[in-house]
């Protein structure tokens, strides 16, 4: 779990105090029903994203990590294990008026440091080929690009990161 004495990863004084006000905490499934509106608003074009998916995608070992400002959730990222010891992230989406402070950098950080610390030896994500900021950033991290896909039309990059020993499957 992020704590204040962590390093935030910005560069500017602004960025550093509005972060300084923003609490993480880790929460299960529930969380994401009892807080569906805010799910939506930050993916509104995964028309998919209802109870009955988040309940089949959340049945094995799985996390949602909250951002929240003044006890108000502005962010989160779910992720869950799909083989033993990996994890995929899901999802990870900030409120409109926070986006481009950081917030989803730390939560992204905070997910893998928790993952790592449950012993999973590798974790791997999704990211839109467009989003270029958000791929250096995970690479920066230590993820390597691993594939290149094409789902619903759009250019994807699956991007890993290996915890321990060799991982060596088909994400």
């Amino acid at each position: 779990m992020w704590e204040h004495g962590d390093a935030i990863p910005t560069q500017t004084g602004a960025v550093r105090r509005i972060l300084a006000e923003i609490s993480f905490r880790v929460h299960d499934k529930n969380w994401l029903f009892e807080n569906i509106s805010l799910v939506r608003e930050c993916f509104p074009h995964l028309e998919y994203i209802d109870a009955t998916d988040m309940e089949l995608r959340l049945q094995s070992d799985h996390g949602v990590i909250v951002a929240e400002c003044r006890g108000k959730p502005v962010g989160f990222t779910v992720w869950y294990e799909t083989l033993p010891g990996i994890a995929y992230i899901w999802l990870t989406g900030v409120a409109r008026e926070q986006r481009g402070k950081g917030i989803g950098t730390v939560l992204r950080r905070t997910a893998i440091r928790e993952l790592s610390k449950r012993g999973m030896r590798a974790v791997w994500c999704k990211i839109s080929k467009e989003k270029t900021g958000w791929i250096k950033k995970h690479l920066e991290q230590g993820f390597r690009i691993v594939e290149h896909v094409r789902e619903d039309g759009k250019d994807l990059y699956k991007l890993a990161k290996v915890f321990r020993g060799d991982v060596v499957i088909a994400l």
